[in-house]
């Protein structure tokens, strides 16, 4: 419930609650002239920004999406998951079942709501990545082959090259896949798995992630041990895997678990193993900027992006359970979601971050959760500026922009055509006293 505070001069402040509409996470302030008024009277000692007789509905602050159990089973050990860009198709690898005897892979057509194994055999599967339209599926064994599926996992064929093959990645059209075997070169397909060569001159080590760009040209491996002899590291290739470039580098503790990239291969983000860290870059690996999310026992393991790179989701692996975090602005700011505490195993988005899922690997399920997961958007602060105005100011970007709307009993919000001034973090406008009545929200 809303308490406006009385405030004294051009300190005056108030914060308004969010306010749920379709399709956005809204923070409203509605401006009535005579709270400008009021603002501007003579005797600022008794002057209050007044807001009026809200209906409580705008007042509120809502959690709009939380993480749900779907209908798959619950028993099995689930290793990995992947979405196609609309995150209607979701492809989960089982490694072993409740019984701890092999399984199949798994995969929903409708966003998690229903299950239906694939015709894989049953296998100790670890990784899979799909196309964008979620029919070409690339996946990999416990010590046995590479498995590719062209119909959306009706039926599957292998390389028949048996080693302890690890993570994957595909293109988006499914075409271009790559693949990291323990301790060895990375190896890659052009043809959709058909045939697959070693990308010799990639590092021969041990990867933990590998993630390339929508058109497969560029590549990025992750791993390390995290001591002063085997290092966190995210390795690069600009050309399809023809030549590598160490990218980062530094003992993190656990190494580099996982990496993800933007479609462009332009973003990247990357999980340090048990330190609660995420690094992410703007530019392809060349800079990174160090963000600290969790201090939870068991840190992050694993991460999953958007095709823009703008919206991260991160889970941790610890054994007596481990939270999830989003971020909607690129990995500066995130936020706790309403997840419970489990032993997340695999991450995946759609393409505009919207749609999530992750895979536990503990006798929990798999669950999935649309954004923006308990996400709040940021309060609009009113304050009183110069002698005839008033100041609102909102905080961080997070894809918000500001509208504005005369009456509310329409839907007649339009962007706001003013000038923004943004400095510090923080966004701000100064306004005139309107005609009338304005209503302000943020809208993302």
């Amino acid at each position: 419930m809303l308490n406006p505070k009385l405030l004294a001069g051009s300190n005056a402040f108030a914060r308004v609650p969010n306010r749920p509409m379709a399709g956005s996470v809204p923070a409203l302030a509605r401006l009535v002239a005579s709270a400008f008024m009021r603002i501007l009277s003579p005797d600022l000692r008794r002057a209050a920004i007044t807001l009026g007789a809200l209906p409580a509905a705008l007042l509120s602050v809502s959690a709009q999406t939380n993480w749900n159990l779907t209908s798959a089973p619950t028993t099995p050990y689930w290793y990995s998951i992947a979405s196609s860009a609309d995150g209607n198709i979701l492809v989960a690898a089982m490694y072993i079942s409740g019984s701890f005897k092999p399984g199949p892979i798994y995969i929903s057509t409708n966003s998690g709501s229903t299950w239906a194994p694939t015709g894989s055999p049953n296998n100790e599967w670890y990784y899979v990545a799909c196309s964008a339209d979620g029919q070409k599926l690339v996946a990999t064994a416990n010590y046995d082959k590479i498995y590719v599926s062209t119909n959306a996992g009706n039926t599957w064929v292998s390389n028949n090259v048996v080693m302890r093959w690890g993570p994957v990645a595909s293109s988006s059209n499914g075409v271009k896949l790559v693949v990291a075997p323990a301790n060895n070169h990375l190896s890659a397909s052009g043809n959709s798995g058909l045939s697959w060569s070693v990308l010799g001159n990639s590092p021969s080590t041990n990867w933990n992630s590998v993630a390339c760009s929508a058109d497969g040209a560029k590549i990025f491996g992750c791993g390390g041990l995290g001591s002063v002899n085997n290092p966190g590291f995210v390795f690069a290739s600009t050309n399809s895997g023809a030549t590598w470039k160490a990218v980062f580098t530094q003992p993190i503790f656990g190494g580099v678990s996982t990496i993800a990239c933007s479609a462009d291969g332009v973003k990247l983000a990357a999980v340090g193993g048990s330190l609660g860290t995420v690094y992410t870059s703007t530019n392809a690996g060349a800079t990174w900027v160090t963000n600290n999310v969790t201090t939870a026992p068991g840190g992050l393991y694993n991460i999953a992006s958007s095709a823009d790179g703008s919206r991260l989701v991160v889970a941790g692996e610890y054994s007596a359970g481990s939270p999830i975090y989003t971020s909607m602005d690129s990995g500066a700011t995130w936020s706790l979601n309403n997840a419970p505490l489990l032993w997340w195993n695999g991450l995946a988005s759609s393409a505009d971050g919207k749609k999530l899922a992750a895979v536990t690997y503990y006798n929990a399920g798999i669950y999935t959760a649309q954004a923006p997961m308990s996400q709040i958007a940021p309060s609009l602060g009113i304050q009183v500026s110069g002698p005839g105005g008033v100041e609102l100011s909102w905080t961080g970007a997070g894809g918000y922009s500001l509208q504005t709307n005369g009456n509310l009993a329409t839907t007649n919000w339009s962007s706001y055509s003013g000038a923004v001034t943004t400095a510090g973090g923080t966004n701000s406008v100064t306004l005139e006293p309107p005609a009338g009545q304005l209503y302000f929200r943020l809208n993302q």
